[in-house]
């Protein structure tokens, strides 16, 4: 799609094209029929724009929900854009009335979230054809009085004019992902020296960004959604917490009966606007944290809780996120913007030491994936009173039954040092035909491994592959 046709699509005629391909998405239609169909009408470029555009709402939905309906979308800007949640939880750590310099705005799905929030945002976008997309959002969920979309260099924004710095640099080339920060657009060292010019800054990365890019002075938050890691944050300048370097974030809602004074758990999030923390030059510089079990253990990196400098113990007076500013009176010409979700929030605790490492106990807990990549097992552990399988793997065991919402919690039904053949009697044994696998630590392939264990009985149950020590093992488990 060019952006000729993109601007026809935003015409009468283009809308009606556009309301034509949406009702043949829905009905299941065949992409050639579907094309046939609509080139009896429209011409060839319309049809095209208007039958992408469909099909790109239809898949936005899940990021998106109903605004998906009125939006407009790139194939790599929806790959790269944050969904509504979590960037309405992200923008609430802003003020209410800044104005936001957002550097690589994409399709504009953070810059929404910031006029929402009640913040004035200039953003830029290289790509004229991204640019459009942008301020077409803007105007339909009718927040363009409170911003501006133009077509620049990120290198060209002018943070010191700004109270604040929103960027979030693509990670695509050609529909494919880009994992190395030097090869971001801009790339990394150019968004960290924009950074450094203001007052207060948010970076969005990738979840799994190597930890050595990370400034030291600055506070990095993994975020998660319903158990799965969306992204990760660093938030410098003023908008950083002061004396927090590492923050993992759950978007959920709370579990029935778990109580935010639970240690370690902080469901606070205090707005930036009058109890923001002060310039960088007055906050704390970066702490001499200890360092976590798995920093001078050998043990793969995408399996291990990580270098962490210091497992921290939740302390219920952490503070969170802050809660989202109230959204601005502007109407919406779609929904009504979705409450942001609840957070919880869970920082390093110096007080503690190296978790303690021991025997399989009756329970297995597996920390959320934004505690792990922010190197807190240790205090998911504190906080089950639990132990790790082994110093470089972030499961964690315990025997008595905790309440986190930190881990999932899993009774062990029975532990076995891992073959094939051992594996499969022992599940037959307990009439196990549905099985969920797990690993962390451990190089088999789950497919493959599902296949050759050829189960047919009527229970179901979980079996984690893990390795303790040298050795691999298998732990058959229920839901607990």
């Amino acid at each position: 799609m060019d952006l000729d046709a993109f601007r026809e699509l935003l015409t009468p005629r283009g809308l009606r094209a556009l309301a034509d391909a949406e009702r043949a998405v829905a009905e299941g239609a065949d992409a050639v029929a579907a094309a046939v169909t609509l080139r009896r009408t429209y011409p060839a470029g319309l049809t095209g724009a208007a039958l992408t555009q469909a099909r790109l709402r239809s898949r936005a939905t899940a990021k998106f929900g109903a605004d998906a309906g009125v939006m407009y979308f790139t194939p790599d800007g929806l790959e790269q854009a944050t969904r509504a949640e979590v960037a309405a939880h992200r923008a609430g750590r802003f003020g209410p009335g800044d104005r936001v310099a957002d550097a690589c705005c994409g399709i504009g799905g953070d810059l929404l979230a910031l006029a929402r929030a009640g913040c004035r945002v200039d953003a830029v976008d290289r790509d004229p054809l991204t640019v459009e997309v942008a301020r077409a959002n803007a105007a339909a969920l009718g927040l363009s009085a409170l911003v501006t979309v133009t077509v620049g260099d990120a290198e060209a924004v002018e943070p010191e004019r700004h109270d604040a710095l929103f960027a979030d640099p693509a990670r695509r080339t050609t529909g494919r992902r880009v994992f190395d920060p030097m090869s971001y657009s801009p790339p990394w060292p150019d968004v960290l020296a924009l950074a450094a010019r203001a007052r207060g800054a948010c970076l969005k990365v990738a979840p799994g960004v190597p930890y050595d890019v990370l400034p030291a002075d600055a506070e990095t938050e993994w975020v998660s959604w319903r158990g799965e890691v969306k992204e990760a944050a660093v938030w410098t300048g003023v908008l950083a917490t002061p004396g927090v370097h590492r923050r993992a974030t759950m978007l959920s809602s709370r579990p029935p009966g778990l109580s935010s004074e639970r240690p370690g758990l902080s469901s606070e999030r205090p707005g930036l606007s009058s109890e923001r923390p002060g310039p960088s030059s007055e906050r704390p510089g970066p702490s001499s944290e200890r360092p976590g079990p798995s920093s001078e253990r050998p043990g793969p990196s995408s399996e291990r809780p990580g270098p962490s400098s210091e497992p921290p113990k939740p302390s219920s007076e952490q503070p969170g996120p802050p809660a989202a500013a109230p959204a601005p009176s502007t109407s919406s010409t779609s929904s009504t913007p979705p409450a942001p979700p609840s957070a919880l929030s869970l920082t390093p605790d110096s007080a503690l030491g190296d978790p303690p490492v021991g025997p399989v106990g009756r329970y297995l807990y597996e920390p959320d994936g934004a505690a792990i990549r922010a190197h807190l097992v240790a205090e998911v552990a504190a906080s089950v009173e639990g132990r790790l399988l082994d110093a470089r793997i972030a499961y964690i065991t315990g025997d008595g039954p905790a309440v986190t919402p930190w881990a999932s919690r899993y009774e062990v039904l029975e532990t076995l040092p891992f073959s094939l053949k051992r594996l499969r009697a022992a599940l037959r044994a307990r009439d196990i035909g549905t099985v969920t696998l797990k690993k962390r630590g451990s190089a088999l392939d789950i497919e493959r491994l599902r296949k050759d264990l050829r189960l047919s009985g009527k229970n179901s149950g979980v079996v984690a592959l893990t390795r303790i020590g040298d050795h691999p093992y298998a732990l058959i488990c229920d839901p607990a």
